[in-house]
């Protein structure tokens, strides 16, 4: 799988290109959005509505976790809904993935 690297990134862990449903509740609010990198600590995830930053579950194929929106950025509108803004969150999650669970992740991708 490739990764995806900004030119000044410095990360623990790099990003991998992924693409999955995933179920944010924040709260007592369910939200779905779209999964479209995964590393060993978090997601970068877009979605029409706007999240707060802070706390949250995340449902990504048959896992649960726990992590927090850290980031938000407006990416402006939408290719479908010219109305609507699709937002980029990065997640931090609390526990770090193994690399066996994001393999098999990897390799479910889109099954979801």
């Amino acid at each position: 799988m490739e990764s995806v690297k900004t030119q000044n990134e410095k990360r623990r862990y790099p990003r991998k290109k992924f693409l999955s449903r995933v179920d944010i509740k924040k709260q007592s609010e369910d939200f779905r959005c779209v999964a479209r990198d995964i590393s060993q600590l978090g997601f970068g995830i877009i979605s029409d509505k706007k999240l707060d930053l802070g706390e949250c579950v995340i449902r990504i194929q048959d896992k649960k976790m726990k992590g927090r929106i850290v980031y938000s950025i407006d990416q402006g509108p939408g290719i479908v809904l010219s109305s609507s803004h699709i937002y980029h969150y990065g997640i931090e999650l609390d526990k770090p993935i193994d690399e066996l669970t994001q393999t098999l992740m990897l390799n479910r991708m889109g099954k979801y």
